[in-house]
């Protein structure tokens, strides 16, 4: 009876787990649940367009302006940091000759509170968490980013440079006031929210 009782068990235990297991296995929604879900937790993206350039490479007149943020911060600019200049802006520069430096950027914002950016020579995450401008974040992909929103919502025209000079200072207190925000010229997790919202 003892080994009667326990084969029954042991019968029961592998019917349990194998039976899991195959509907583990056989069950395709919860997959495509989990997927609709990544899918879903894009909220808002846009699509940027303009020309980016390294400083090396770059027309005389985008170098010279860049050299001038660079002055605020005493820093040499690299030849290799990048300098985006949006559509908006071509007619200031004479970039006719510059068609193979046309480039675009995606960004999407997720429900987790972080910007995805790709395009160009950049590919990066910036959580809302992350603060820029004055005694805070002053160069990097979160000052890039912050410029790229600049001249979506507040159409500033700043050189998106990812460099948190006076510039982009100013273009960011424009981005604050369009945004109903108090112009303090610090990206932090408020702007950040309030132009996700106004994608």
């Amino acid at each position: 009876m003892k080994r009667i009782t326990k084969t029954l068990a042991i019968t029961c235990c592998m019917t349990f787990v194998f039976g899991n297991t195959v509907f583990a296995n056989s069950n395709n929604k919860t997959f495509n649940y989990e997927k609709v879900l990544n899918e879903e937790s894009v909220e808002k993206s846009f699509t940027v367009s303009g020309y980016e350039f390294t400083y090396q490479n770059a027309p005389e007149e985008v170098k010279k302006e860049y050299e001038e943020s660079c002055k605020e911060f005493n820093i040499k600019p690299s030849p290799d940091n990048l300098i985006f200049i949006p559509d908006e802006n071509i007619n200031t520069y004479n970039l006719d000759g510059y068609k193979d430096s046309r480039i675009l950027y995606d960004i999407q914002y997720d429900r987790s509170g972080k910007f995805i950016v790709s395009g160009g020579g950049k590919n990066y995450t910036v959580s809302t968490s992350v603060t820029v401008g004055y005694g805070y974040t002053t160069s990097g992909n979160p000052v890039h980013l912050a410029q790229l929103l600049c001249n979506e919502i507040a159409n500033t025209g700043i050189q998106a440079d990812s460099q948190f000079g006076s510039a982009t200072y100013n273009a960011v207190k424009t981005l604050q006031g369009k945004l109903g925000l108090t112009k303090d010229g610090i990206v932090g997790k408020r702007t950040w929210e309030a132009a996700a919202n106004r994608l």
